[in-house]
């Protein structure tokens, strides 16, 4: 069952190049634009846009990923702590590790009950569970808002 659940949870969790690239679209929107990002954080607003347009890199031939130092750069040019780069930020995709408030054992028993549940079952689990981040959200706003 160990074994199933981190499969399962690795099936859910974002890959750490998309979740840096979500939450260089949250500084963007912090800072304003991206060119006030780039210069916060000392890089290149060109190399904002190639990271934001998913530019193909011509050495690797693959969409440029933003790398640690870059990820470090933006945390201290917006003054967010160390590692803010490397977390998920969406609700809907922390469940299951350790800051999240949820055990192993819950997230297992979740992961269960989702797959015991035919088609109609699972879409009204999932749902429910976007309810209740779309509501969250809202709340997040009006408090970011007053």
């Amino acid at each position: 069952m160990c074994f199933l659940s981190e499969m399962l949870l690795n099936l859910f969790m974002k890959q750490n190049s998309q979740i840096r690239l979500e939450n260089l679209e949250i500084l963007v929107d912090e800072a304003g634009t991206a060119e006030s990002l780039a210069e916060k954080s000392g890089l290149s607003p060109v190399y904002i846009s190639q990271l934001r347009s998913r530019a193909i890199d011509v050495k690797t031939g693959k969409p440029r990923n933003l790398g640690t130092a870059a990820a470090r750069k933006l945390e201290t040019g917006m003054r967010k702590p160390v590692g803010w780069m490397d977390t998920d930020h969406d609700d809907a995709q922390i469940v299951g590790r350790p800051d999240a408030g949820i055990s192993q054992d819950n997230l297992a028993e979740l992961i269960a009950i989702f797959f015991e549940e035919d088609d109609k079952g699972r879409e009204s689990i999932l749902d429910n569970a976007r309810a209740v981040r779309e509501v969250r959200r809202q709340v997040r706003a009006r408090t970011a808002n007053n």
